[in-house]
C-alpha cells in the first residue's frame, strides 16, 4: 500500500523529525513537506531533512502555500489527489492554526487519512485527534549533533577528546602538592599569555593557538617563583606531568587548550565524566565542548560547554568554576541567548564550584535565573555524585520531584 507522510513545517523541526521516525517507512513511502516562504527563508526543511535517512531525502517534496488564508490553501492543495487504497499520516503540530485547520479540512474525506498531534511537551507519542486510543509512539531519538544541526546549525564541532580522566578527578581535589604546584604554574602561564597583546586571532578550526615552550620560556619560571616563593623548575614540571598522564607535543610544549584545561576547563570535563555513563543508560546522547556556527561568513560562534539529549529534548550546562555578579549576569544572558535559537524546549543550567550560601547571595541574579528558568547547580552537587544524578533524574521526571 502507498503510504504518504505529511508535515506542516514551523518554526519548531523537532515535531517534524519525531514523526517521521515514528513511521515504519517500506519503499514506497512518500514525503510531503507543506511549509510557507518564510520557513523557505530560514532553511528549516533544508534543516529537517538534514537528520534524515538519504532514502527519505530521495522521496521528499516541497510545496509552498499561504500560513494565513485558508480558502487559498485549499486552492493550493488540490493539487493532491490519493487514491482510496493511499495511507496518509498527517502531522498537525507545526505550521499555523489557519494551515491546520485548512489541511484537515481538505484530507478529510480521504478514507485511509489519519491525523496527529502532540504537544511540544509530551515526549512519548503522537496522538491521533480522532481516535485517542490511536497513537504513534516516538522512537530514535535525536543525538545532540542532529539536535543542532535541525535548527540550522551546520557547522559543529566537538571536542571528542576529554584529557586523562584520573587527572581530571585528582583537579577536583587535589592532594598531591606538586600537581598542586604545577597546576598552578599553568593557569599563570595561560592568564599571562591571554592578556599579551600578541594573542592570535581567528575562528574555528582556522584560529591560531599560542604555544608555550616550556625549555625558551625561563622568564615566567622566573616570575612564577618569585611571586608564589616557589623554585619550579621546567624538568620538575614535566616530570609532574608525564606522572599524571599529562601529554605534551614531542617540543615539549604546551598548547592553548591545555592551558585552558588547567585554566578551569577541567571541571567542565569532570562534569561530563560524572554525567557520562548515567544519561548513556538512560537512552539519552551526551557531548562536551561544542563549538556551533549558525553564520559561516560572520563567523559567530557560540560554545556549549556541555549538552545532552534526551527524548528529543536539550540539556545545557555552563560550566563557570567561581561567579561574581557581573560574570553572573553575563553568563545568564548568553545562555538566554544561545537558547533562543535552539527551539522551544531547551533547559539550561549553570554548574559552579562556589557554595550555595555564596551563590544565595545573588539576589538580583536568582531572580533572573527564575524568570528564564535556568537551574543552578553548585558546589554541593558534585561533592556527591549521586546528588547529582538525582538532580537530574527530577528535572528528567524520572523520580518525583
Amino acid at each position: 500500500m502507498r503510504k504518504i507522510v505529511i508535515n506542516l513545517v514551523g518554526f519548531e523541526t523537532i515535531p517534524n523529525i519525531a514523526f517521521i521516525r515514528s513511521i515504519d517507512r517500506n519503499s514506497d513511502t512518500e514525503y510531503i513537506f507543506l511549509t510557507t516562504k518564510q520557513m523557505i527563508d530560514l532553511n528549516k526543511t533544508d534543516s529537517i531533512l538534514s537528520v534524515c535517512n538519504p532514502d527519505i531525502v530521495k522521496k521528499s517534496s516541497v510545496k509552498i502555500i499561504p500560513d494565513n488564508n485558508f480558502n487559498q490553501i485549499l486552492s493550493e492543495l488540490k493539487d493532491y489527489n490519493f487514491d482510496d487504497e493511499s495511507e496518509i499520516f498527517i502531522n498537525l503540530t507545526g505550521g499555523t492554526k489557519i494551515m491546520a485547520m485548512a489541511v484537515f479540512e481538505y484530507f478529510k474525506p480521504f478514507p485511509n487519512c489519519k491525523f496527529y498531534y502532540s504537544d511540544i511537551r509530551n515526549t512519548d507519542y503522537f496522538e491521533n485527534i480522532l481516535n485517542s486510543s490511536d497513537r504513534l509512539i516516538k522512537k530514535d531519538f535525536l543525538t545532540v549533533e542532529e539536535y543542532l544541526k535541525s535548527y540550522g546549525n551546520e557547522n559543529i564541532n566537538i571536542d571528542d577528546k576529554p584529557h586523562d580522566k584520573e587527572l581530571t578527578f585528582k583537579l577536583f581535589n587535589i592532594t598531591d602538592p606538586d600537581l598542586q604546584t604545577a597546576s598552578d604554574f599553568i593557569r599563570y602561564v595561560h592568564e599571562k599569555m591571554s592578556r599579551s597583546r600578541l594573542e592570535l586571532k581567528g575562528s574555528g578550526k582556522n584560529r591560531k593557538k599560542k604555544r608555550f615552550e616550556i625549555y625558551t620560556n625561563k622568564h615566567f619560571f622566573e616570575s612564577f617563583n618569585r611571586e608564589n616563593n616557589k623554585k619550579l623548575t621546567a624538568d620538575a614540571l614535566l616530570k609532574t606531568l608525564s606522572e599524571n598522564n599529562f601529554s605534551l607535543e614531542k617540543e615539549k610544549v604546551l598548547n592553548e587548550d591545555q592551558r585552558k584545561y588547567f585554566n578551569g576547563c577541567w571541571f567542565e570535563e569532570y562534569t561530563y565524566h560524572l554525567l557520562d555513563n548515567f544519561i548513556k543508560e538512560i537512552g539519552g546522547n551526551i557531548i562536551k565542548g561544542a563549538i556551533i556556527n549558525r553564520n559561516v561568513e560572520k563567523k559567530a560562534e557560540n560554545e556549549l560547554d556541555i549538552c545532552f539529549t534526551y527524548k528529543n529534548r536539550l540539556y545545557t550546562i555552563e560550566n563557570k568554576f567561581s561567579i561574581g555578579k557581573e560574570s553572573f549576569n553575563n553568563y545568564i544572558y548568553k545562555l538566554q541567548a544561545i537558547r533562543k535559537d535552539l527551539g522551544l524546549t531547551p533547559q539550561a543550567y549553570i554548574a559552579t564550584m562556589d557554595t550555595k550560601d555564596k551563590i544565595d547571595k545573588f539576589k538580583t541574579q536568582h531572580k533572573r535565573l527564575s524568570g528564564y528558568k535556568i537551574g543552578i547547580i553548585t558546589k554541593e552537587y558534585f561533592e556527591n555524585d549521586q546528588l547529582l544524578i538525582d538532580f537530574f533524574r527530577k528535572e528528567l521526571n524520572l523520580i518525583k520531584r
